[in-house]
């Protein structure tokens, strides 16, 4: 069994370090930057990075932020304002990361409710409050520690929506 090297601690130490990237960016250089933060005997690989959804997002809306950013050459004197420069470089690319993620989470949501729309559940059941004095964050955590339902792919949950055209909906509609 393979050794499991990103947990979700390092999962958050992953997403610092791309946040507060500065220069160029690749995946081997991140590569090489994770396995020195995390003090890890061998390299991650790219693959490895490229299996968490999450790190994947951030680690393209950093690349293209630092793409629309001017190169500039000069230091600045001032440490106070190359601080607060560097405090909303990071707070910025944080902002892209979680609208990314939150975009991800909709259509993930739409898709779930197209697809329960047409396996004809019924939506009003779906949408029934939770009994009083259940902690949301507690049912989150708990629901989160359950192994999902082996009729679900979990590889394929977070796989885009195909474009689905009138015919398509039609030749649903006729089976």
């Amino acid at each position: 069994m393979p050794k499991i090297v990103i947990t979700s601690s390092s999962k958050k130490k992953i997403l610092d370090i791309i946040s507060g990237w500065q220069g160029k960016l690749s995946w081997s250089l991140l590569c090489e930057r994770v396995t020195k933060e995390l003090g890890l005997d061998s390299i991650v690989s790219r693959h490895t990075l490229l299996a968490y959804e999450d790190v994947k997002i951030a680690f393209e809306e950093k690349k293209a932020w630092l793409k629309e950013q001017p190169f500039s050459s000069s230091k600045k004197d001032d440490m106070q304002l190359q601080d607060a420069y560097s405090r909303i470089e990071k707070l910025e690319v944080k902002v892209r990361l979680l609208e990314a993620e939150k975009t991800a989470l909709t259509e993930q949501f739409v898709r779930w409710q197209y697809n329960l729309y047409y396996m004809s559940n019924n939506m009003d059941e779906l949408n029934k409050e939770l009994p009083e004095g259940v902690n949301i964050e507690e049912l989150r955590i708990e629901l989160e520690r359950k192994p999902a339902p082996s009729n679900i792919d979990m590889s394929k949950l977070n796989q885009p929506l195909t474009k689905l055209t009138r015919a398509d909906d039609n030749k649903r509609k006729r089976t």
